[in-house]
């Protein structure tokens, strides 16, 4: 929970000091907290060094990876996340494993000393997060645009003496790449090719957003609706995303099953969110609208949460386990994904610090909820009548983003329409 409370510092760090070194940062915090935990002569020491300490340093690379992730891809980049977050699943269910297997052999604190010497490697990785190119301000970038039409603009002057042509540079101003082919023209006539690519940006640079669209304070970000709303949902989501597994096993044995069953369900519920993050990535590559993709998961994660009090057998839970966590394991891949086709790819460090802050209140809150319905009324109808209700109200909210951005869409499609017949009547 540590590591999303800590994202917003995080964010501030990685647009001052870059990705790289603020991941490296966190393989060291991370590895220290581990090694330093082994000195621990009582719980409070222990405390501070394996749960704080290594809470903050996996907030330090965790926010980069995925930040350089959506940096390096553009048409792959749901499927490289659906790669990236899996990874996470498999991690736990494989440590979990060896841990228990260190333990045994070396003790605690010699385990400790080996996961120590494991996060190290995060350094390692986090060394091969090279920049692809550097993050300009906007001034600086808006500087570098107009300088490069107005060099384009001369070369065009140069090419194209004709007496029956009246060049004005006066009438070119710097534009986003967002400007309508229509308007490069000189005079009457078509612009020579080369003074297109000022305008129109390649694959590497088309998410990153022009001047009017740079977010660079937590302020402006929290004035974009759309941004609000998605926070919002994601808040919610988060509130119900760690009731199914803790209330799993203590529902299953309410039924009268023993507690290794129960942990089997925990078990099928973490494979099957790992196989879901996957299998999203799959299907937002294939061409799948990733907030369609987002709703439907929590569709049937709602439904699926209003159908397990109906589950009194161990079968039946093991299946509502895997749909369960399947569909769960829609959201982590496409977050930051929307996010940039929200706000645009230099914007997506600080609203991603923002969303994990708001995701790290829903996980204390959520399951501290759930467990005083649990105790108002003795039953585990509630806690998860309250969960599907949760889910319901980010799909209704869903649905107002979707109407929200194609508002945004229609009315930039007309503005760039206005510029072109301006152009024209120029």
């Amino acid at each position: 929970m540590l590591f999303l409370v800590t994202s917003p510092l995080t964010a501030k760090l990685v647009k001052h000091f870059g990705c790289r070194s603020v991941a490296f940062l966190g393989g060291i915090v991370a590895s220290a907290s581990f090694a330093l935990s082994t000195l621990s002569s009582n719980i409070e020491m222990f405390i501070i060094f394996y749960s704080v300490m290594a809470g903050i340093g996996i907030g330090l690379f965790n926010l980069p990876t995925i930040t350089m992730v959506n940096h390096y891809f553009r048409r792959k980049r749901g499927l490289v996340l659906g790669f990236v977050t899996s990874g996470s699943g498999v991690g736990l269910l494989v440590m979990s494993l060896v841990i228990e297997r260190l333990i045994d052999h070396y003790g605690w604190r010699g385990a400790y000393l080996i996961v120590a010497g494991l996060y190290l490697q995060v350094c390692l990785c986090a060394s091969l997060l090279r920049p692809l190119s550097p993050w300009p301000s906007p001034e600086k970038k808006q500087e570098h645009q107009e300088k490069e039409q107005m060099e384009d603009i001369n070369e065009e002057s140069e090419i194209m003496i004709s007496p029956a042509y009246e060049i004005k540079t006066e009438r070119f101003t710097p534009t986003t790449n967002r400007i309508n082919e229509s308007c490069n023209c000189v005079g009457n006539r078509p612009r020579n090719t080369n003074i297109l690519k000022a305008t129109i940006s390649d694959d590497s640079t088309k998410d990153i957003p022009d001047k009017s669209n740079f977010k660079s304070s937590t302020l402006s970000l929290l004035k974009e609706p759309c941004f609000v709303i998605f926070c919002f949902t994601a808040f919610v989501i988060q509130l119900t995303n760690n009731i199914a597994p803790i209330f799993y096993p203590s529902y299953a044995e309410s039924m009268g099953m023993d507690s290794a069953q129960g942990a089997k369900i925990v078990s099928v519920y973490g494979i099957s969110n790992t196989l879901g993050r996957f299998s999203t990535g799959l299907l937002s590559h294939v061409g799948v609208n990733n907030l369609l993709l987002y709703s439907m998961g929590t569709s049937v994660a709602g439904i699926l949460y209003f159908l397990i009090p109906f589950y009194n057998t161990y079968g039946s839970l093991i299946a509502s386990a895997a749909g369960q966590g399947f569909f769960i394991g829609v959201f982590p891949p496409l977050q930051s994904v929307i996010l940039v086709e929200l706000l645009g790819l230099e914007s997506l460090p600080l609203a991603l610090g923002i969303m994990s802050f708001c995701k790290s209140v829903g996980s204390v809150a959520g399951p501290t909820v759930s467990g005083a319905l649990y105790q108002l009324v003795q039953d585990y109808t509630l806690p998860f009548a309250f969960a599907g209700c949760l889910l319901s109200v980010a799909n209704c909210l869903h649905i107002v983003l979707e109407v929200l951005r194609r508002i945004q869409r229609r009315s930039m499609r007309q503005q760039s329409r206005t510029e072109s017949v301006n152009c024209l009547d120029l």
